[in-house]
This record gives structure tokens, sequence and C-alpha cells, in this order.
């Protein structure tokens, strides 16, 4: 009888122990509603200063980084995409189990939502990060019909078929992107740029009908700050779909948060104020770029510095993953600077300066002409011993200024250069220049150049010079 007993117990473990492998290496590797959980569950017990919540209204805006930097407010975006009131609510009775911040922001967009249940990949991504308990579990009645409560209750249902989508990614944490998602306090920092024409609004105090289920939760947010007595914080961040509809069901949200004795904002009304620029700053019809969120979450976290007390925690031990998370989000900023570069003598200055975590190669291959390459860019590469102009033309050549001398590397077909970074490597040899077995060269005739991060751990930049022209 014992026998049979250890056998059954051991035929358990060993099912538990195979599901949780095949739910670890199946599940959906999101960011937004899922590692943002993830990267939460880490964060020191009750460290966190202001918790922001909503929607990617709020982690592609609210940017922790200025927010650390300025005024030393440990912050977190804890946030789904579309994440509807709802999603809101239990993500913020979640997250005070382990934190009480100082303030809580929401960031209302999603009150113009007027969808009873958001579509599937929303759904997933507003509940699947939560750990199982009752939250997650009223999270699940709450946000989908009631005849799909197993469906996504039991999770394997919706990915135990996503074995042809499977990559090396999907079996190590964090999707082997750790430099990212190790100190990441759930902000999507948007690079994208979309020129938009200045709008002209007429604004009023017209109200409009918040959708009812929308408006329930709304309220529970309100009073569950309150009744832990936690600051809340309500706005709209800018954004260029903005319409009359949605300004008049954020007066409606106005006028709720007030009689709560809750301050709510609408900062589109405050554009000119905040200094955004309608050519540079926005990076779709509903989302601020890497200039505009820092534009917008400067003027945010002014307003809140001069209602809320917060004391700074800069150098203090327990706060330095917010130092690494900064000091990631810096790199990444600089980084950008190349890609937006589209000046050959522009670059040539930036290429002078060249980062020390930075590695630079630099392939001379096919039927290149020398002419086609700018002075200025070859005179900067001359700063670090690689002469182009010395070169046969219809030669390979293959450089890194990280090597001593000349600078020159081995071009022979069997001969390569390596660099390991983490589990993935750069490789360059005659054929081209790989991270992570994608070449990255942009020209078969003339001259490649590829810039790679070893602290971010990311490709920079990867280009090829037709005159002044840079190509990517």
């Amino acid at each position: 009888m014992k026998k049979k007993i250890s056998y059954i117990i051991g035929l358990l473990l060993v099912v538990t122990i195979a599901f949780s492998c095949f739910q670890k290496v199946f599940s959906f590797k999101y960011g937004d509603g899922i590692y943002e959980w993830t990267a939460y569950y880490d964060l020191p017990e009750d460290s966190l200063d202001l918790l922001a919540i909503g929607s990617s209204h709020a982690f592609e805006n609210i940017n922790p980084n200025v927010l650390w930097e300025e005024h030393g407010i440990a912050s977190f975006d804890l946030c789904g995409s579309i994440s509807p009131m709802w999603s809101s609510y239990y993500f913020l009775k979640e997250a005070l189990k382990t934190q009480k911040p100082k303030l809580v922001v929401l960031e209302a967009y999603c009150l113009v939502k007027t969808a009873e249940y958001m579509d599937d990949s929303r759904i997933i991504k507003n509940l699947y990060g939560m750990k199982w308990n009752k939250n997650k579990f009223d999270a699940l009645r709450t946000g989908t019909p009631k005849e799909r409560w197993l469906e996504f209750g039991l999770s394997y249902i919706q990915y135990h078929n996503r074995y042809k989508d499977l990559t090396e990614e999907d079996f190590v944490r964090f999707k082997d992107d750790a430099p990212f998602y190790q100190n990441w306090k759930g902000f999507g920092n948007n690079f994208a740029v979309t020129p938009y024409e200045k709008p002209v609004y007429s604004f009023d105090e017209k109200t409009a009908d918040i959708p009812e289920k929308q408006e329930m939760f709304y309220r529970k947010i309100i009073e569950l700050c309150q009744e832990q007595d936690i600051p809340l914080m309500i706005c709209a961040a800018p954004y260029p779909d903005y319409s009359e509809d949605d300004m008049r069901i954020f007066n409606r949200a106005a006028e709720i948060a007030a009689a709560y004795g809750v301050p709510f904002t609408d900062y589109n009304r405050f554009t000119e104020e905040i200094g955004l620029d309608w050519t540079t700053d926005f990076a779709d019809s509903d989302h601020l770029n890497h200039l505009g969120n820092v534009k917008f979450t400067r003027y945010l976290g002014d307003m809140i510095e001069k209602n809320y007390t917060f004391e700074s925690h800069k150098g203090d031990a327990r706060y330095v993953s917010w130092d690494r998370a900064l000091h990631y989000y810096q790199n990444s900023m600089e980084n950008q600077k190349y890609a937006e570069t589209e000046n050959a003598e522009d670059y040539a200055k930036l290429l002078s300066n060249l980062p020390e975590r930075c590695i630079m190669f630099i392939s001379l291959k096919g039927n290149w002409d020398a002419s086609r390459i700018p002075g200025s860019v070859k005179k900067a590469l001359e700063e670090y011993a690689i002469f182009i102009d010395d070169q046969v033309p219809g030669t390979t050549h293959l450089w890194s200024h990280m090597e001593s001398g000349d600078g020159e590397l081995p071009v022979e077909k069997e001969e390569y250069y390596q660099v390991k970074i983490g589990k993935k490597e750069l490789i360059a040899d005659s054929t081209g220049i790989y991270w992570n077995l994608q070449n990255l060269q942009t020209t078969k005739h003339g001259l490649n150049l590829v810039i790679f991060d070893q602290e971010n751990q990311q490709v920079v930049d990867s280009v090829s010079f037709d005159g002044d022209t840079i190509i990517r």
C-alpha cells in the first residue's frame, strides 16, 4: 500500500513538473500585462512611491525613469493593453497586497471604450500575468463572457497549439532580453515618430455618459484608494485621436472624481503648456513617443511635486533597480541618436564619440567604390585606425575598433570574429556581420557598419553609405 501511495505521489510530482515546464515554454511572452507582473512581484515589499495603472496610454506615456531621475520617485507602470477599468481595478487590488504606494495615478483613456469585453489578446494581456488567487478569479469572471470562463481559466487551452510559433526566446526567462526586463518598471518607450497637424479644439464643459461597466469599476478604483487611505490622481494623457466625444466623457469622469474629492486632469487641454510638438512628439494616433513622454512626464512630475510629498530615494541601496533601469533607459536614448541621424556628416560626429559600451564592426566588400563613402565618415573611422582609401577596390576587408594596431580582422573564408553576449553571439566574417544568426549587412557592394551596445545587448544601428545617403 505504501509503495502504491509513493508511486502515485511520484507520478503526480512528475506530471506537475512536466506541466509547469510546458506552461513556461508555451505561455505567452507579452511585455505589457504579463512581464509587468513578473517585474512587479520582484519589487521589494512596500518600496513603491507611485503606482500608475491604466492602458498603454499610461505605460507608453508615464515614464518612471524621468520621475526617478528628476524627483527620486520610485514609480511603476502596472498596465495592460487597452486595459478596461475592471482590469485596472483588479490590477490595483492585487498590487496593494505587496505595496502601499503614496500615490496612485489612474490614466483614464479606456473610459471611452464601450465594449463589455475586450478582444481575446487584450483579455490575455490583462489577466494572465497575475498569480492565481481570488483577484485573478474575479478578474476572469468580470472580464470574460461566462461561457468562456473555462477557456480562459485553463490558460493552456489558449496557447497549447503554439508549438509552430515557438522560438529560442520561449525557453528562457524574459524572452532572452534580460538587460531590458530584469530592472524593468513597466514602461514602453516608443521610438516611432508620426507627424500630425496641430489640432484646433473647441473645449466645453458638456458631458456624455460613461459606459455603465466602465463607470462602475471607475468608481470602485476611487473607493478602493479611499478605503486604503491612498491618494489618487486621475488623468487623460494627450493623444491625436482625441475627439469631442472623448472630451465629454472625460468631463463626466471629472465630475464623478470631484464628487469623491479626487483631482482629474484632461491633459489634452494642456498640450501647449506641456510643450508638445505635434510634428515630432507622437508615435501614433494614441501614444506619445520617446520625445513626447519625457515632456509629459516632466509636466506631470512637477504637478505631483507641488501637490504631494515624496522623499527622494536616490542613493538608497534598496532602490538600486531604479538606478539600473535609468541607466538602461539613458543608453537606449543615446543609441536612438544613431538610428535617427540621416546626414552623413552628423553621423560621422557620432562615430567619433562612440561610447565605450559599444562595439563597432565595419566590412568593406564586393565591387565597392571608395569615392561613394563620405569623406567625413572615412575621417571618423581613421580615428580608429580604419583606413578605407588604402584598400584595393574589389577586395574584402573587416575591422573592429576594439582591435589594437590597424584594427583589421581576418577575412579568410574559414576565419571569423566572435563576441559572446549572454546566450547570443555577434559574429563578423567574410560573408557579413551577424547578430543572433541574422545578417545585418545593408549592402553587398560597399561599406557596412554595425554598432552594438554590449550593456543593453542590442543592435544600435546597421548602415551603409551611398554618397551622403545613409542606407538602413
